[in-house]
């Protein structure tokens, strides 16, 4: 997201519960997330013993995290059509010469409107994780330094670095959510019902304020 300088900034007054995100954690006034992406577990075609492993394999990982609290969020990502016609189109070296209306550009134009009608959206999984509880000092120190303390972030790396072990095992195979990902998922999360984005903002360091989240 932009940042503003500092002499513009101002509080946000909405009753935004989300106040910053760092890396994969989203952290509010009274509790810090972990956020993972989970790959897509392949079920048809698979032998009965397999499925049983995965089954087991998956409740293991979550019975490791019994006492905290867990929040599985399904999304999707439409199929990148402009992409696709790209990729095809230097593929292909030498398409056939037509005729006006019946262009090589023509065709790529229909069969991009064609990928975007159909249903071929690639489903993403993510899994939220609750850390351990923020403090009332912790959640005034950040408020006043505008992040959170040195010491908190060393706790809730500790934790996160539990919990990431735990996400990353057989069953889950989890990995911690990039900053793409989180806002991806801001985005689908905050537009609930609607079309999915066509283009996100230039996140590159995985640092949201409140301010940013505001702007979203």
């Amino acid at each position: 997201m932009g940042r503003r300088g500092r002499g513009d900034r101002r509080a946000a007054n909405l009753p935004l519960a989300l106040r910053s995100i760092h890396g994969n954690l989203a952290l509010t006034d009274t509790s810090a997330w972990a956020w993972f992406a989970v790959p897509i577990q392949r079920w048809a075609f698979r032998a009965d013993s397999e499925r049983l492993n995965l089954v087991l394999d998956t409740g293991s990982r979550l019975s490791a995290l019994a006492g905290r609290q867990v929040h599985l969020r399904i999304t999707s990502r439409p199929y990148p059509a402009a992409t696709w016609a790209r990729g095809l189109d230097e593929r292909t070296e030498r398409p056939v010469r037509g005729v006006p209306g019946e262009t090589w550009a023509d065709h790529l134009v229909r069969a991009q409107k064609h990928v975007r009608a159909s249903t071929m959206a690639e489903k993403e999984v993510y899994v939220g994780v609750r850390l351990m509880e923020r403090s009332g000092v912790s959640t005034l120190a950040e408020r006043v330094l505008r992040r959170p303390t040195v010491r908190e972030f060393e706790r809730l790396d500790r934790d996160a670095a539990l919990v990431a072990e735990t996400v990353a095992g057989p069953g889950l195979d989890g990995r911690p959510a990039s900053a793409r990902e989180m806002e991806w998922l801001m985005c689908r999360s905050l537009a609930l019902g609607l079309p999915a984005p066509g283009a996100l903002s230039p996140v590159d360091d995985g640092l949201w304020e409140t301010e940013d989240l505001f702007e979203l």
